[in-house]
């Protein structure tokens, strides 16, 4: 009998230690893989172009390619990873770069849009200059997160968009 008791006792301590390894598997197991996938994109994806300017690289076959939409998206990914933790504003900063670079310019007006592609044509970048609404789009909305993830640099990130003048930024 006493040693039924320790069976079950036995049995009883394997059963909760298994069901506490699951339940903390599983509350971390999500937060884990979400960045680890984030980092995993942002060594695929996230292309250096300069010391302060990345892109997302959206050509295939090692093609290099930047699109407003992919940019406009990773800048929201990396704006997200920041609330997380995974990224930091230095990351958002080098996108923020690029986009800034690689502005739409209309009747020698620079605008806030970005050109929607730039892409690489035997070793000289080749821009299309037009917009694609959904970039932009994108791009606003990063902004927006990116404001409130940092937000002691929110009117930093607002002035680099405004079409204010630098004077009352």
């Amino acid at each position: 009998m006493v040693l039924n008791k320790k069976i079950w006792v036995a049995v009883g301590f394997i059963i909760v230690a298994f069901t506490s390894i699951l339940v903390y598997a599983r509350l971390h197991n999500e937060q884990s893989v979400t960045a680890n996938t984030y980092q995993t994109w942002q060594k695929t994806f996230v292309t250096r172009q300069s010391d302060q300017a990345t892109y997302v690289n959206a050509g295939v076959d090692g093609k290099k390619m930047a699109m407003s939409e992919a940019q406009g998206l990773g800048m929201l990914i990396t704006a997200q990873a920041g609330r997380k933790g995974w990224a930091s504003q230095t990351d958002f900063d080098h996108l923020l770069a690029y986009y800034q670079q690689n502005r739409l310019v209309v009747a020698n007006q620079q605008t806030n849009l970005m050109n929607w592609r730039q892409r690489d044509g035997k070793g000289a970048w080749r821009t299309d200059a037009h917009s694609a609404t959904d970039g932009d789009l994108y791009i606003a909305y990063a902004l927006h997160v990116a404001a409130s993830v940092w937000p002691k640099q929110s009117h930093r990130i607002f002035c680099v968009t405004s079409t204010m003048t630098s004077n009352n930024c």
